[in-house]
């Protein structure tokens, strides 16, 4: 029997605004900031960030006023109000290490984020055991991503470390980004990290479409999660919900052992209470959970959001910006975890690649049988959406060794499928809900699924019995 869960709203809302104590007004132009977009100012910044002081302090970088920067580490019980433009510095030469502290790998990862490198960069906005901490304002934090993506395209082997996220929050509690442009982030945009009390609301993300791996919002092992009313356009997923890397500990990437690291399955590393709903999302891939998921997802609900719309100045007819799938479920084999009470209801989608696609072999070409870690998929509702223009429609591709577990797929309104697409792809749903769903024919593919992977299954054993030793 599918069962529907509701976790409560309350848990992403007791979360007390920044904005709303009264705070110790400190401008950074009175610590010596110039502000003029040429003279550096990390200095005079980071002397108003850690300006001694028993209040609550709010640290404003004035509208009109352009300021240059390195790295930037935030603390607790302040507001960053960015009301001017905040651009990260950038060496044109390419030697990042002068200015970019090098970091190592977070708990939940046994290398950095970026490209299998042990190392990552330090992002341009960072906070550690930050509690009560606010970014917000007018203005405008640019990334400057545009000098990492040429290095990571073309000089790869001159970069020692990852690329930086532009927003990295780790170990921290009680966080709220609102107000403000964030753009040209080298690598993710957002990324919050074994946070508890998280809430990214009304921002601006902007990126170009071939920004290499620049999602908008990555949650990654974190609990009471709220991003709504945000508009988003990026080179990668708009939103990446993640929960740390684990696998064989065969290779440089996942070097930590699924089977033998207890905090994975301890629920340390748990995504947990995610709530994304009311947003747009422009050019981008829309809502993927995973695939770095090894200490599990549960409990994500995703409504009423807009994917695929374009901004002003690039309108289509059918108003499409968006490519890839709409929402994706991805795992990659042997990084075990699951995927627990995922519900995806009345959102609007233009013309992706896909509505829906659920992949259980990503960035692989075959699934690995236990007793290795096979990822659990279970009570994922599809509910009440409409999309128009996809070339896929659903996919559902399940683990023939761990099959997905009540699937519900209900009043769903999929319209201009190519007539010459199978609009429905399934394999290995064991238990499933289905109704009025357009087009029709996605309760025969569910009810199917078991026989067709069957029919594969006897193809490969024909296949292994005359090949060739």
């Amino acid at each position: 029997m599918t069962r529907y869960f509701i976790f409560p709203l309350s848990l992403l809302l007791i979360l007390t605004p920044c904005s709303s104590i009264q705070s110790l007004r400190l401008d950074v132009t009175d610590f010596g900031a110039v502000g003029d977009g040429i003279t550096e100012d990390t200095e005079a910044i980071q002397q108003a960030i850690q300006h001694p002081t028993d209040q609550h302090k709010t640290v404003i970088l004035p509208a009109n006023k352009t300021f240059l920067s390195a790295p930037l580490n935030l603390t607790s019980n302040m507001i960053f109000q960015v009301d001017g433009t905040l651009n990260a510095i950038v060496n044109t030469t390419l030697d990042f290490d002068s200015k970019w502290p090098q970091l190592p790998p977070l708990p939940n990862y046994a290398s950095g984020e970026d490209n299998g490198r042990y190392l990552q960069y330090q992002s341009f906005l960072y906070a550690h055991s930050a509690t009560n901490l606010t970014i917000q304002g007018t203005g405008t934090i640019d990334g400057k991503g545009q000098w990492w993506w040429y290095a990571f395209q073309h000089l790869s082997h001159t970069l020692p470390a990852g690329r930086p996220n532009l927003v990295q929050i780790v170990n921290s509690t009680m966080i709220e980004l609102k107000g403000v442009t964030l753009q040209n982030s080298p690598f993710w945009t957002i990324h919050p990290v074994l946070c508890d009390q998280v809430h990214i609301h009304h921002i601006k993300i902007r990126a170009p479409m071939y920004a290499p791996n620049v999602d908008g919002v990555d949650p990654d092992s974190s609990s009471n999660v709220l991003i709504e009313n945000n508009d988003i356009s990026c080179g990668d997923d708009h939103i990446a919900v993640k929960s740390g890397r684990c696998g064989l500990g065969n290779s440089w990437i996942d070097g930590l052992k699924c089977q033998e690291d207890p905090r994975f399955a301890s629920g340390i590393f748990l995504m947990s209470n995610l709530t994304i709903r009311y947003n747009i999302f422009r050019i981008g891939m829309g809502i993927a959970l995973g695939s770095e998921i090894s200490g599990g997802v549960e409990n994500v609900d995703i409504h009423h959001n807009e994917i695929g719309v374009c901004e002003h100045g690039h309108d289509n007819p059918d108003r499409s910006c968006g490519w890839g799938h709409a929402f994706h479920i991805k795992t990659t084999l042997t990084r075990g975890g699951y995927f627990r009470n995922v519900r995806f209801a009345n959102n609007i989608v233009y013309n992706n690649t896909g509505f829906v696609f659920i992949e259980t072999d990503y960035q692989s070409s075959h699934q690995v049988p236990p007793p290795y870690p096979t990822t659990q998929i279970k009570n994922i509702s599809i509910i009440g959406n409409s999309a128009i223009g996809m070339a896929h429609a659903v996919t559902i591709g399940c683990s023939k060794y761990m099959p997905c577990e009540e699937v519900t797929v209900l009043d769903n309104w999929i319209a201009n499928v190519p007539a010459d697409q199978n609009p429905y792809q399934c394999s290995n749903v064991t238990t499933y809900t289905e109704a009025r769903n357009f087009p029709p024919g996605l309760g025969d593919c569910l009810h199917n699924s078991n026989a067709m992977q069957h029919v594969l299954d006897r193809q490969e054993e024909e296949e292994e019995e005359v090949s060739p030793i």
